[in-house]
């Protein structure tokens, strides 16, 4: 948990901060339009839940599902853009924190990257203790 710390924070408060801007924009829609939308915004909010869980435990691809989900995010509001030719403070607002995230959840990759050593492994499997639970029952 050491290594996440000041990372997982703030991408917490940009997540929060994109996400109900971009509530915004999605409700702002009608028709089909708010419908493929919605399900988006529901996909993006179920994706980065599921990466910001796995950097809270630790594992190597949690980045990496925050920044493909950042990445994601942005396209979208830019295509949202292009398409209606109006900038309001919402889509500001969703394009700005979505590109925060987006530094941010890159520049923790690098630590994703970094090869596993056997003794790491090892000392994983020794701080656990038991390998099988109630094995000394019997």
């Amino acid at each position: 948990m050491a290594r996440t710390g000041m990372s997982f924070l703030v991408m917490s408060i940009i997540l929060a901060f994109a996400l109900v801007s971009f509530v915004y924009v999605v409700f702002s829609f009608t028709g089909l339009v708010f419908t493929i939308e919605f399900f988006l915004l529901l996909t993006v909010i179920l994706l980065m839940s599921l990466g910001m869980y796995n950097i809270l435990r630790e594992r190597r691809w949690g980045w990496t599902t925050l920044t493909v989900v950042s990445i994601i995010l942005i396209i979208n509001i830019a295509l949202i853009f292009l398409a209606s030719r109006t900038i309001s403070r919402p889509f500001a607002v969703s394009f700005l924190f979505a590109f925060l995230g987006f530094i941010i959840a890159f520049l923790n990759i690098k630590g994703d990257l970094s090869p596993v050593t056997k003794a790491e492994i090892s000392e994983k499997f020794e701080k656990s203790g038991k390998y099988y639970e109630n094995s000394e029952k019997r």
